[in-house]
């Protein structure tokens, strides 16, 4: 469940910022654009050859195709080697070497089939057409037919010509043939007959072996004129005039997506790796912990400027505190009223003093007799904002034996509002507190105001804080935006669980933003 609620989180927080997404998805399109713009066009040119002579063979057996697949990846190789690349360098006057060349060449024999694809790359539609024919015609200097000898050819011309007499005497030996069978059919001479047949039985004889020898001839023939590895070139070089580089709707593509992508992966990088609040909708998706209000950036350097509720009472910040106590007083209501609130946080710096101070201030406006106990015996904040002497406050009443706590309980600007300072430093608050003296003293407290705020110590720094939980009516828990990890918020409320603490709410300080308030404030001056 929390690893949903994070992702959704990090999805909320991409859709919060759209237009940074929508800008680096086409800054990054833009960068591909001028990227294109920037490269010099690059043409391309295609021939296609042929490895054997299939079209003009009457039948083609599996090993003669499978001859010519593997004469044709030979040509590939042939072709990008240095001879033939020199030649196509001297015969175009290129001003490159064959090496420079052969990045510009890519020769392919296409799978399955006997053809051959002579690519070249080039400046110009007509370079690159040039030089893809011209390493056509440079192979085909080295095919077969270019290479055969004077007697090759010698051998071949006898060999047809054998060929023609033979088809000659077979042509003529099937007329023949018509002709006895006719005679056979008028004659009515026994004799006749028999020597008539005689003459068919011969000539049959004749036309077995003619045909024997023209089937022998035929095989020598083909492997004369090496029909497998014979290069024709069925299509010459074909460019377009639209160039192959650079391809600018691809590029204007991938660079969006990458713009798309690395904005993407650093949102989602940095939401992963920020482990704090800083708004109140993030806190809104932690369902065990209600958000009790906001208060924005308080000025003022001195302790006392942070008392905002009394020397600003119509500041924003004041009305968010008026705001939470109103939450806080409708939430417990008037069949289960909360006297005793504790004020934590999870570390030291979250504002938890302040906000214990300015929340028992707008308590005490409102008509409530209220005291504000500094707790935290460690590091007490309370009496610097008042400024009054820390000594004789809430560890001396720890101590008492004599019911003497009126003593201890001093008076503020505010009538209302009465202070009980940490006391004298002593060595160990959490041993003191845990005790029964303890729940004594805060019932004595309860006698005698309507509600009691303790500001106690951060809960993850001092075991104070959850003694101290266990025993009052509610727990605030107070958050700083950008600071307070979610982590440590998780195990103050698992600390706060194992004391069946009843958690109020939390309060989110320092948030960035205009308040409501003090825009209705605007429009109303």
């Amino acid at each position: 469940m929390n690893d949903f609620i994070e992702l959704r989180r990090m999805f909320a927080v991409v859709a919060g910022r759209w237009w940074l997404v929508i800008a680096l998805t086409l800054a990054g399109a833009l960068a591909g654009f001028i990227v294109s713009k920037g490269q010099t066009p690059v043409y391309q040119a295609t021939t296609t050859m042929l490895v054997g002579q299939f079209m003009q063979s009457a039948s083609v057996s599996r090993s003669d195709m499978q001859t010519s697949m593997d004469a044709a990846r030979t040509y590939a190789d042939i072709s990008r080697r240095q001879p033939v690349l020199d030649s196509v360098v001297s015969a175009l006057e290129l001003d490159q070497t064959w090496q420079e060349l052969k990045k510009q060449v890519q020769i392919k024999a296409i799978e399955g089939t006997q053809l051959l694809e002579v690519t070249a790359e080039a400046l110009s539609p007509e370079s690159a057409g040039a030089i893809a024919d011209q390493i056509a015609a440079q192979l085909l200097t080295i095919s077969p037919a270019a290479m055969q000898n004077p007697e090759d050819v010698d051998d071949a011309t006898f060999i047809l010509q054998q060929l023609d007499n033979l088809k000659q005497k077979l042509l003529a030996a099937e007329s023949r043939a018509e002709a006895i069978d006719t005679a056979i059919a008028a004659s009515t001479s026994t004799i006749e007959t028999a020597k008539l047949q005689e003459q068919r039985v011969s000539l049959e004889q004749l036309v077995i072996e003619w045909e024997k020898n023209f089937v022998s001839l035929s095989d020598l023939s083909q492997k004369s004129r090496g029909t497998n590895s014979y290069l024709t070139i069925i299509e010459p070089a074909q460019a377009s005039d639209a160039p192959v580089r650079p391809r600018t709707a691809l590029n204007v593509a991938v660079g969006g997506a990458l713009g798309l992508i690395l904005v993407l992966g650093f949102l989602f990088f940095t939401e992963y790796v920020r482990d704090t609040y800083r708004s109140p909708e993030e806190l809104y998706q932690v369902q065990e912990l209600p958000v009790l209000g906001v208060v924005g950036k308080m000025n003022g350097a001195a302790p006392a400027d942070k008392i905002v509720a009394y020397q600003k009472p119509f500041s924003p910040v004041t009305e968010s505190y008026r705001m939470i106590r109103n939450r806080i007083l409708f939430r417990t209501g008037n069949e289960h009223p909360v006297q005793s609130i504790l004020v934590t946080s999870p570390s030291s710096g979250d504002g938890k003093s302040v906000t214990a101070v300015n929340l028992a201030v707008v308590m005490a406006k409102a008509g409530h007799r209220t005291i504000l106990v500094d707790a935290d015996l460690s590091q007490p904040a309370l009496h610097e904002m008042f400024n009054v002497d820390r000594h004789d406050g809430f560890a001396e009443m720890l101590d008492l034996e004599e019911k003497h706590y009126d003593r201890y309980i001093k008076d503020t600007f505010i009538r209302t509002l009465r202070l009980v300072t940490s006391g004298s430093p002593i060595s160990d608050p959490s041993e003191r507190i845990s005790n029964e003296r303890t729940v004594e003293v805060m019932k004595e407290l309860e006698d005698r105001a309507d509600i009691v705020i303790y500001d106690s110590p951060p809960a993850l720094l001092a075991a104070d804080a959850a003694i101290l939980a266990g025993y009052v009516d509610g727990v605030i828990l107070v958050l700083r935006a950008g600071r307070t990890r979610r982590s440590d918020v998780r195990q103050v409320l698992r600390e706060l669980e194992n004391v069946n603490a009843n958690v109020l709410g939390c309060i989110l300080n320092g948030a960035m933003g205009s308040r409501t308030y003090s825009n209705y404030r605007k429009q109303s001056a």
